[in-house]
């Protein structure tokens, strides 16, 4: 991570209807920037693990607490009435190669919880009791720089960075909403120079320490809600939002958006009723026809 950008402490945000959200501020430094190239990148793999190992890799789960800064840019696009200012990534899968951060901690430290899976796919459970029982089946005690150290691996996925930086050139304020740990998302965020970020948040105590509990501010089957808390709480529509992910489970997330893009096949984002691109690159195409640019 660039020494010049920090990761401040948590707040808390107030939100309309009396809910809070976790908020961290990530400042960007003016001194010499670390060269996004310094990130280890590379060809398309596939993680093994919790979510991966258990079901289709097009079938993914993103889940997600917010990092929030100062106010959000905008460009003007060519549809009346509609400006552009927010782009928001998934992060597992669509900024990094591995489809899943909780399957790689799980791998890392042998569990295996396809039993689990099962159980929230069926309704028998709902997310946080599946984040409790992926948590219960790691080494205990357990500090958090273990669960970075197990995520310490990750790499962009192609085009993660240059794509990034075009859209910061345009003038485009980034997010992450992602089923990503809040760890990791938080390290790309600072590295990326992400402004806001949307994650659930791995609970520790005054040491460090895993306590067992992870706290969900977003209902990985109800994407779409954590899209429009995280609109509300940086004051942008969510129609002047870009939404960019890489699974059918991002569908309702993906719609929610002014410009909803798929990291995919055609055809499935035909089905979802999206854009679609086979690599990042591809959606400065689809930004700029929509600003005009």
């Amino acid at each position: 991570m660039d020494p010049d950008r920090q990761v401040h402490g948590l707040r808390e945000l107030a939100l309309e209807d009396d809910r809070v959200l976790d908020v961290v501020t990530i400042t960007h430094g003016t001194g010499a920037e670390q060269p996004m190239s310094s990130r280890k990148s590379g060809g398309r793999r596939k993680e093994h693990g919790t979510h991966t190992a258990c079901e289709p890799p097009v079938r993914r789960f993103s889940l997600s607490y917010a990092v929030i800064p100062g106010k959000s840019r905008g460009v003007s696009s060519t549809h009346p009435g509609k400006t552009l200012r927010l782009v928001v990534f998934d992060l597992d899968g669509t900024l990094l190669e591995a489809e899943s951060s909780w399957g790689t901690v799980n791998q890392a430290f042998g569990h295996d919880n396809c039993g689990s899976m099962a159980l929230f796919r069926r309704g028998a459970i709902d997310y946080p009791e599946f984040m409790r029982r992926d948590i219960a089946g790691w080494p205990k005690p357990l500090h958090i720089d273990r669960v970075r150290e197990a995520l310490s691996g990750w790499v962009f996925r192609s085009g993660a960075a240059s794509v990034v930086a075009a859209l910061r050139e345009r003038g485009l304020s980034l997010s992450i909403l992602s089923g990503g740990i809040d760890v990791l998302a938080l390290e790309v965020a600072a590295t990326l120079g992400i402004d806001h970020v949307l994650v659930n948040e791995l609970v520790t105590d005054e040491r460090g320490f895993l306590t067992g509990e992870a706290r969900m501010h977003v209902d990985p089957l109800r994407k779409e809600r954590a899209l429009e808390e995280l609109c509300r709480a940086v004051g942008v529509a969510p129609h002047a939002c870009v939404t960019v992910g890489d699974s059918e489970m991002d569908g309702s997330f993906l719609r929610a958006g002014g410009l909803g893009v798929l990291l995919g096949e055609t055809a499935q984002g035909e089905a979802l009723g999206v854009s679609s691109v086979s690599e990042l690159q591809g959606l400065l195409d689809l930004v700029d026809a929509a600003i005009g640019r």
